[in-house]
C-alpha cells in the first residue's frame, strides 16, 4: 500500500474536493496516490438523475405557491366558483394565507422524520399529503376543505423545503453542490410558471388534478431510484451503506471512495456527537448574532410583499386594468423570474452576498413605490392611459430585483453563518418564522388593500424595503470568499 503524498493532501484540503464538506484526513488507500484532478472527474450521471428527481418535488412546491393566483380569479367569478355561495374577502384571505401557516410547522415534522427514517423516505412520505391535498381541492365544494387542504399542502411543502437542500448537499460533491442547490430554486420557479400557464385555461378541478402529476412522478421515481443520504447512513453507523451509496453516486469502485467514506464517518463522529440544540442558538454569541441577522433578512424578504404579490398577481392586473390581459401578465412575470433565478446562480459567484442584497432591496423598494403611484393615480381619477404599462413594467422590475437577492441570499447566509451543531435547529426555527410572517402578510393583504387602498399598501411594502437597505448596509456581513470558521470568528467579535 502507498500513502498519499503530503503535497497532494495539502492540495486536496485547500480545494476540499469530493469529501462532503469534511476536512481531509491522511488515509491509506490501495490504489496509489489519488490526485485531486482524479477526484473531480467523478462520473455523476446517477447523482444528477437523483437531483433531477428531487426537483419534481421542488416543482410541486412551486405549483403550490402559484396555485392561488389563477384559482382566486375563478373563485370570485360566479360562473366558475365551485362553492355554493359567493366567496368573501375573509375566506379569500384564509385560502391564500393558510398554506403559509402549514409551511411554518412543516419543518418541525420533517426534522424529526429526517433523523429517524432518513431524508429519502421523509421526502417520499411528504409527497403523499401533497397529492391528497390537490385531489381534495379538485373535488370539494366546501370552503372549509379548501382551508384544510391548503394547510396540509403547506405542511408538506414547508417540510420539504427544510429537507430538500439538506438531501442535495449530502449527496452532492463540493464542485457541483452549489449548482445543484440552486436548481431547487429553478424548480420552484418552473412550478410557479406552470401554475400561471395552465391554471387560467383549466377549471379548478382539472387544474388541481394536473398538479398531482409531478408529486406522483417524484414518489414513484424516488422510491425506486433515489439513494438514501450517505450522511444519514453515517449517523446510523452504517459504514457499508455509506460505501455502497457513494459508489453508486460517484460511479466509482470501492477503493476510489474509501477516502470519502472514512471522511464522512469521521466527520459525523466529530461534529454531531454533541449537538448544541435550540439553547445554544440563543446563548452562543456567534449563533445569536447570526440569528438576529438572518431573522432580519427573512422579515425583509417577507415584508417585500412577495407572497401577497404572487398569490394575487392575476387579481392585481385586473385591478390595474392595463393593456396586457390579466391572465397573460403573470406568465410574463413567471418566465422572467425563472430566467433571473438561473442567472443568479452565476452572479453569486462574482458578486458578494451583501452587494446583491443591497441591489435587490433598493430595486424592490423602487418597484413597489412605482406600483403604488399607479394605483394612486387610478383611484383618484387621473388619466392613466399614458402609464397603462406601468404595472407590468414595475412588476417585471420587482421580480428581477427580488430574484437577484431577496429570494435566495437569506437562505445562503443561513447556511453559512451558524455552527454545524445548530444548523438544523436554526433552519427549522427560521423556516417556521419565515412562513408565519408570510401567513400574516398574505392573510391581511386583501384587508389592507380594502382599508388603506392598493396604493398605500404597496407604499408600506416599499418603505419597509427602503429601511431594509439601511439594515443590510449596517448589519449584514459579507461572507463571500470566507471559510465557515472565518465567518464564525467574525460573528463572535
Amino acid at each position: 500500500m502507498e500513502k498519499i503524498k503530503s503535497s497532494d493532501e495539502d492540495i486536496c484540503v485547500r480545494k476540499n474536493i469530493a469529501l462532503q464538506e469534511v476536512v481531509y484526513q491522511p488515509t491509506l488507500i490501495t490504489n496509489g496516490p489519488l490526485k485531486c484532478a482524479e477526484l473531480s472527474k467523478s462520473r455523476t450521471g446517477y447523482l444528477y438523475l437523483s437531483a433531477f428527481i428531487v426537483n419534481f418535488f421542488s416543482f410541486s412546491a412551486g405549483v403550490g405557491f402559484g396555485w392561488t393566483s389563477p384559482v382566486m380569479s375563478k373563485l370570485v367569478d360566479p360562473g366558475q366558483n365551485p362553492l355554493p355561495n359567493a366567496i368573501k374577502t375573509l375566506e379569500i384571505s384564509l385560502i391564500a394565507g393558510i398554506m403559509s401557516l402549514g409551511c411554518a410547522f412543516g419543518p418541525f415534522v420533517s426534522g424529526t422524520l429526517a433523523n429517524k427514517v432518513g431524508r429519502k423516505f421523509t421526502l417520499l412520505g411528504l409527497s403523499l399529503p401533497l397529492i391528497l391535498s390537490f385531489v381534495a381541492l379538485a373535488y370539494t365544494s366546501k370552503v372549509y376543505v379548501y382551508y384544510v387542504a391548503r394547510f396540509v399542502k403547506g405542511l408538506s411543502i414547508g417540510g420539504s423545503i427544510a429537507v430538500m437542500p439538506m438531501y442535495i448537499a449530502e449527496i452532492a460533491e463540493d464542485h457541483n453542490r452549489g449548482m445543484l442547490g440552486c436548481f431547487l430554486g429553478v424548480g420552484l420557479s418552473l412550478g410557479v410558471l406552470y401554475a400561471f400557464l395552465v391554471g387560467p385555461i383549466l377549471s379548478i378541478k382539472l387544474f388541481s388534478l394536473s398538479c398531482t402529476i409531478a408529486p406522483i412522478l417524484f414518489f414513484v421515481l424516488g422510491y425506486f431510484i433515489m439513494p438514501e443520504s450517505p450522511v444519514y447512513l453515517a449517523s446510523k453507523g452504517d459504514k457499508e451503506g455509506v460505501k455502497k451509496t457513494l459508489m453508486k453516486l460517484r460511479s466509482r469502485g470501492e477503493d476510489e471512495v474509501y477516502v470519502q467514506v472514512s471522511g464522512i464517518m469521521k466527520s459525523f463522529q466529530n461534529d454531531y456527537k454533541g449537538k448544541g440544540g435550540y439553547k445554544s442558538l440563543f446563548t452562543n454569541k456567534g449563533d445569536l448574532k447570526a440569528l438576529k441577522i438572518t431573522s432580519g433578512l427573512l422579515i425583509l424578504q417577507q415584508m417585500s410583499g412577495i407572497t401577497a404579490v404572487q398569490s394575487f398577481l392575476e387579481t392585481l392586473f385586473k385591478s390595474a386594468g392595463g393593456s396586457i390581459p390579466s391572465d397573460k401578465a403573470p406568465i410574463i412575470i413567471a418566465i422572467i423570474q425563472l430566467l433571473i433565478s438561473i442567472l443568479t446562480t452565476n452572479l453569486a459567484k462574482h458578486f458578494g452576498r451583501k452587494t446583491l442584497m443591497l441591489i435587490s432591496t433598493a430595486g424592490t423598494s423602487i418597484s413597489l413605490i412605482s406600483i403604488g403611484i399607479f394605483f394612486y393615480f387610478q383611484n383618484n381619477g387621473y388619466n392613466i392611459s399614458s402609464i397603462s404599462l406601468l404595472p407590468i413594467i414595475s412588476l417585471v422590475s420587482y421580480t428581477i430585483s427580488f430574484s437577484l437577492g431577496l429570494s435566495g441570499i437569506p437562505w445562503v447566509i443561513i447556511g453559512e453563518t451558524f455552527s454545524s451543531n445548530v444548523k438544523f435547529q436554526a433552519s427549522t426555527f427560521l423556516t417556521c418564522f419565515c412562513f408565519i410572517a408570510s401567513f400574516v402578510i398574505t392573510f391581511f393583504f386583501p384587508n389592507f388593500s380594502e382599508f388603506l387602498g392598493m396604493a398605500a399598501t404597496f407604499w408600506v411594502f416599499g418603505a419597509f424595503c427602503a429601511v431594509g437597505i439601511i439594515f443590510v448596509a449596517c448589519y449584514v456581513p459579507e461572507t463571500k470568499g470566507k471559510s465557515l470558521s472565518e465567518i464564525q470568528t467574525m460573528l463572535r467579535k
